[in-house]
């Protein structure tokens, strides 16, 4: 860029400090985008920033040492003239930070992997919150996880073939062999038509209330609750036959 193109000063001075008012205007738009995920409008900045007219704020998207403030924010700063086709267009290093982070095989921690590229983690947590940016990164993702599935495959069968029961059960539920479900037993409701059925056949309400008192001794308050079921079933038959007699 040249002393005489956008962000430098009168004096040609190529980062210039930035004003107290540039300041202020960065902080908010700092807050738009950690909430938003974009810069507010013109309009919206104004009626927040009272003070700040059309003029300054684009003066201030102009300059220089403010769109460097931008940047080391993470936050994409507004384009340029001459940057109007290419936007949309991920810089060299947003793409050394994604191919870094997502090199499985590298070892290194996000944030050891971020510091050698010099990039900070409020940089990188401000680029996700570009559309285009976080775009990349899900299909990236999407991708990565279609182009290891071999390995996990591979991961879970070795497990399994070592013996490890749950692997083998996450095999046989994959393959739809096997459901968690088709282990699940109500085991109240058998008991309840057990009960039932019993109580069809059986008129007398003392062998009902002992039957009760054995489910109530070998499931305990399953049981119990079952057991009264089948007391009170007893009782309503032996009401009716009373009447019906």
């Amino acid at each position: 860029m040249s002393e005489s193109g956008p962000g430098t000063s009168p004096m040609g001075v190529k980062n210039p400090p930035l004003t107290n008012e540039q300041v202020r205007l960065l902080d908010y738009l700092e807050t738009e985008w950690i909430l938003n995920g974009a810069l507010p409008s013109t309009e919206k900045v104004r009626l927040h920033l009272l003070w700040a007219t059309e003029a300054f704020i684009v003066e201030a998207y102009n300059h220089v040492t403010f769109r460097k403030a931008l940047s080391a924010r993470g936050i994409t700063a507004p384009a340029l003239s001459t940057e109007v086709n290419e936007r949309g267009i991920l810089t060299s290093r947003q793409i050394a930070a994604i191919r870094a982070i997502w090199d499985i095989h590298d070892r290194r921690s996000d944030k050891k992997k971020l510091d050698d590229l010099t990039i900070s983690t409020q940089e990188w947590n401000g680029w996700k919150k570009d559309p285009v940016f976080a775009d990349t990164i899900n299909q990236l993702t999407e991708s990565v996880f279609n182009d290891n599935l071999d390995e996990v495959y591979r991961s879970i069968v070795a497990q399994s073939r070592g013996g490890d029961i749950s692997a083998s059960k996450l095999i046989l539920e994959m393959t739809g062999r096997w459901s968690p479900r088709q282990g699940e037993v109500d085991v109240g409701r058998i008991i309840q038509v057990f009960i039932e059925s019993v109580s069809r056949h059986v008129s007398d309400s003392k062998v009902m209330e002992a039957i009760a008192s054995d489910l109530m001794s070998i499931t305990g308050t399953l049981g119990a609750t079952v057991g009264e079921h089948a007391v009170k079933t007893s009782a309503r038959k032996s009401i009716r036959g009373e009447i019906a007699s």
